[in-house]
């Protein structure tokens, strides 16, 4: 006899409780804007930017996690061009498996 077995599978999805993340401009030059994300390590974060915020048009730049430092370091790029620009930090949800 062949017995066939179901698994299941959960997904949950957690919110950090915490405060968000805090981003804060560093040096700024003619090729780079360096930014400071400060929040709860393992947060797992998008920068995003836009050059008016009427109407906004976001796009990411760089994502990833904040370090156990608890800041992370970032380099955005700027356009020759750019006088103005604008930028947020998402937060992604963060999936946890079952144990």
């Amino acid at each position: 006899a062949v017995m066939h077995r179901r698994t299941k599978c959960e997904v949950i999805f957690a919110w950090a409780l915490s405060a968000p993340p805090t981003l804060s401009v560093g040096a700024v030059d003619a090729t780079n804007v360096a930014l400071s994300a400060a929040g709860a390590p393992g947060l797992y974060c998008t920068l995003e930017t836009t050059p008016t915020l009427v109407p906004a048009e976001w796009t990411p730049v760089l994502a990833g996690a904040i370090p156990e430092s608890g800041v992370w370091d970032l380099v955005a790029p700027l356009g020759p061009d750019e006088r103005i620009r604008f930028y947020r930090l998402l937060v992604q949800p963060t999936v946890l498996s079952p144990d």
